[in-house]
């Protein structure tokens, strides 16, 4: 059972605080509920300048109800430049937008192979 959930599959809300019987070792999972629709909200709004530049981002779950989990899309995946998009671009957003979120950390796509840092100018040469 992941943490933000009760025994009956309902989400329990912020200020209903961790089960008395939750392990303290194991991540609060969610991946809906009001503080999941608010980061994926915050998320619409740089949309669209990740998908300007051919990448996209999908909010994957929050963890402890503080840690956006993210997946980049697109021409994101495997950009040798993705993590200065992240942390200065999609984490300062996030933590702006939604106080609760502290961090973001990002699920890779193990399926997409990581680009050079060549290749990622070639392509902005292209333009």
């Amino acid at each position: 059972m992941d943490r933000g959930v009760d025994e009956t599959g309902t989400h329990l809300p912020p200020e209903a605080g961790l089960p008395a019987d939750a392990d303290p070792d194991i991540a609060w999972v969610e991946r809906s509920g009001p503080l999941f629709d608010r980061v994926a909200a915050a998320l619409d709004e740089i949309r669209p300048a990740l998908q300007e530049d051919g990448g996209d981002v999908e909010l994957v779950e929050l963890e402890d109800r503080s840690i956006a989990v993210i997946r980049m899309l697109g021409k994101c995946q495997g950009c040798p430049l993705s993590e200065m998009t992240v942390r200065n671009g999609v984490e300062l957003h996030l933590r702006g937008s939604v106080p609760e979120i502290l961090s973001v950390d990002v699920r890779p796509d193990d399926s997409v192979p990581d680009a050079t840092f060549v290749e990622v100018l070639d392509r902005a040469r292209l333009r």
